[in-house]
């Protein structure tokens, strides 16, 4: 059986740079996940709020006409 020094670099790292990219590309998609939910989270209360706004002005119309 022949010696086998220990390698220098952690076994999950890759020399050409793989463990950093797949990293890099898990913050991302975090990042993007996470930018996604907030934008949605903003478009479902002001989707909330616009349909308020048209209840509230329906029950207006109906209480004192159009005019």
């Amino acid at each position: 059986m022949a010696y086998e020094p220990a390698s220098p670099l952690p076994t999950n790292h890759h020399l050409d740079g793989s463990l950093f990219a797949n990293r890099r590309t898990a913050n991302l998609r975090r990042l993007l996940i996470s930018s996604a939910n907030t934008y949605r989270s903003t478009v479902q209360t002001e989707y909330k709020q616009i349909l308020a706004d048209i209840i509230h002005l329906d029950e207006y119309l109906r209480a004192y006409g159009p005019e």
